[in-house]
């Protein structure tokens, strides 16, 4: 089913708190962490290893061997620009590196697996976004809350393309002009109504 562009269904801050409530697992908190917070792709989060971290950082690699079903024996990361060094988040490291000292080989899940997990705590979430039904929150969206985060936040183009791994400027300009809209629109409403 082709949804349209995934920043049309980003979750808002109320939603995100919900989806991340909904996380039973150390496992299914950093999937979600990692998606929601820092913007790591399905792919990525799916064959994330315990040597791609380093110095307080998540080194996403060009290439590495795998086995999966998807792979054929090499993951490749999707572009040049989604090598990337990504700055681990006080706020999760303890977990992460807890987890990752159990689970050297990271998750074990496929694509499709965490795929589940997302719709599934989304659902139970009961996250309604406007122009999805109830069961299709995909994970995409959660990459796309992240930007959206970010962009808010103030981070530049550069430096959301950066962290997002988009070769293009043109996607962080995207999103930082939404997110730019949005405040104005808003202080431009409080301007009227009051």
């Amino acid at each position: 089913m082709k949804r349209g562009a995934s920043e049309k269904y980003v979750l808002d801050n109320e939603q995100m708190n919900e989806l991340l409530k909904m996380a039973q697992t150390i496992e299914d908190r950093l999937i979600l962490q990692l998606m929601v917070l820092l913007g790591l792709r399905v792919s990525e989060v799916a064959h994330l290893r315990a040597d791609w971290i380093k110095d307080g950082e998540i080194r996403i690699p060009r290439s590495q061997p795998c086995n999966c079903s998807n792979c054929q024996g090499e993951w490749r990361s999707k572009s040049e620009a989604s090598v990337r060094n990504i700055p681990i988040p006080e706020g999760i490291g303890k977990e992460f590196y807890t987890f990752l000292g159990q689970s050297p080989e990271g998750f074990h899940l496929s694509r499709q697996a965490i795929w589940q997990k997302v719709k599934t705590m989304a659902k139970r979430a009961k996250i309604r976004v406007r122009g999805l039904s109830a069961d299709t929150i995909y994970p995409h969206v959660l990459r796309a809350t992240a930007a959206s985060r970010l962009a808010t936040a103030g981070m530049s183009a550069p430096a959301l393309c950066y962290i997002m791994g988009w070769a293009s400027i043109e996607m962080g300009v995207h999103y930082i002009s939404i997110a730019k809209a949005k405040e104005e629109a808003h202080r431009q409403l409080k301007q009227i109504l009051h």
